[in-house]
């Protein structure tokens, strides 16, 4: 039997216990609670559970069991997350494989479809409106936060450079798990530095989400840029249910090609990249004299 676990399970029990204890139903013992099973809990129904083998997934599930029986109050459940809400759902109902394969879909966010109805959004993690599990619809909606959970799960699924009647233009495609309704009345921005992009939104059959194309023009992403050249992230604004976000649009490791121009008299060279953290970020540097030796050296010297 794993030790270690049975010790941290029987403490996450006891604290839930003193906290009954000492504390009488109300919002203080409401806000101690949601810590401990926005924390605690959460990080036993985490990443982790997957590797567990089936009787430590039965120690987990009972552990879960009980203090969500005790202590989960409606109150404090509408206040967890969607992901941790449904999370500790699968594992108090003991349906740990299916609560593996919800874990496992945050490992592709896309896969997590969200349907928009009468004005609410719900996340399509594993069980919603399977009649196995029973669970019901409010379980999966999201409450808090709805602009932030969909503007952060897009992920850049093409980077593509063009030219025509328009001019220079970088077209960013990323791809939403949530259906165009369910991105708001509002069009999502998409931003490189001060340059937005024109947005447009095309509907993929067969509730695969939505695809986004932000065109950005190339003369006024190097009207902005310093002589020095920049890195500029490229970034989603998105409002939505009273809700917005300023966050970074993630990239996926796809191939994404350099393009060289020149702006003026000045050539440059743009390198889209994903950065260390997933960002899709924007290289634009001039092109000098030394720099074109340095690359002629180096690539001769290589062979």
């Amino acid at each position: 039997m794993p030790v270690d676990l049975t010790s941290r399970l029987r403490a996450i029990e006891a604290i839930f216990d003193e906290t009954a204890w000492l504390l009488e139903s109300g919002a203080k013992r409401d806000a101690i609670t949601h810590r401990l099973f926005a924390v605690e809990v959460a990080d036993l129904v985490g990443e982790g559970f997957i590797a567990q083998d089936q009787q430590s997934r039965e120690l987990v599930g009972a552990c879960v069991r009980r203090v969500a029986g005790a202590f989960l109050t409606d109150a404090v459940n509408r206040r967890l997350d969607v992901t941790t809400r449904v999370r500790i759902a699968l594992a108090a109902g003991g349906h740990y494989d299916a609560l593996a394969e919800a874990i496992l879909q945050e490992a592709t966010p896309q896969t997590v479809a969200v349907m928009a109805k009468d004005g609410r959004l719900f996340a399509q993690y594993r069980g919603f409106r399977d009649t196995d599990f029973g669970l019901p619809d409010d379980l999966f909606e999201i409450l808090s936060g709805q602009a932030e959970w969909i503007a952060s799960r897009l992920r850049v699924a093409e980077v593509a450079w063009q030219s025509g009647r328009e001019g220079r233009t970088l077209v960013v495609t990323s791809h939403s798990a949530a259906e165009p309704a369910g991105l708001g009345q509002s069009v999502p921005r998409m931003t490189i530095g001060q340059v937005a992009g024109r947005v447009t939104l095309q509907s993929l059959p067969g509730n695969e989400g939505t695809l986004l194309r932000a065109t950005f023009d190339l003369g006024g992403l190097l009207d902005r840029t310093p002589d020095g050249g920049a890195r500029r992230e490229v970034r989603v604004q998105l409002d939505l249910d009273g809700t917005s976000c300023d966050v970074p649009l993630l990239a996926t490791p796809i191939d994404m090609p350099s393009q060289f121009l020149r702006h003026g008299a000045r050539p440059y060279r743009l390198r889209p990249f994903r950065d260390s953290r997933d960002r899709l970020v924007i290289e634009v540097a001039p092109v000098t004299l030394r720099k074109v030796a340095r690359r002629v050296k180096r690539d001769l010297i290589g062979r």
